[in-house]
């Protein structure tokens, strides 16, 4: 005669780590922030072809900001670093924007850059700077025309 047959069933597993406080997950999401928004700046003080990288960079540290500002708001006492959190998505936005600006800026940028490093008088300096604002104005202008759009006398 054979035993009845059980179900086993495995023991629940067991964690030596205690489950995080939404202060906790808080914190940890805004020190993630806190450092993609440094890389951010530090990318957009690069040289040229590596500001580029802002593009992802941006983005990014926004999305990790609203995730560590769902995460405050879950926490009870975190006013200030909500503010802070805030304030910093608005960076993050202004960085993301000045990314994809350099993006679509991109030949007269570095155009631009190029007459700067073979610029070695000031007179030399502002041509540069009047070229580049005529190339930009030029495209700007060329887009509205492309679009229908009367370009304003200036």
């Amino acid at each position: 005669m054979t035993p009845p047959q059980r179900d086993i069933v495995p023991p629940p597993a067991t964690s030596d780590k205690a489950p995080r406080t939404p202060a906790e997950a808080s914190r940890t999401w805004a020190i993630r922030f806190v450092l993609l928004m440094l890389v951010a700046m530090i990318i957009s003080a690069l040289p040229v072809p590596l500001r580029f990288g802002l593009v992802v960079a941006a983005p990014l540290a926004g999305v990790v900001g609203i995730i560590a500002l769902v995460q405050s708001f879950r926490a009870a006492g975190q006013t200030s670093l909500r503010v802070l959190l805030i304030v910093g998505e608005m960076f993050a936005g202004y960085f993301a924007l000045l990314g994809l600006s350099w993006v679509i800026l991109a030949p007269q940028i570095m155009a631009h850059e190029d007459c700067l490093d073979t610029a070695i008088t000031q007179a030399r300096i502002q041509r540069c700077q009047t070229d580049f604002e005529q190339s930009v104005t030029d495209w700007q202008d060329s887009i509205l025309r492309e679009y229908g759009l009367d370009v304003p006398a200036s």
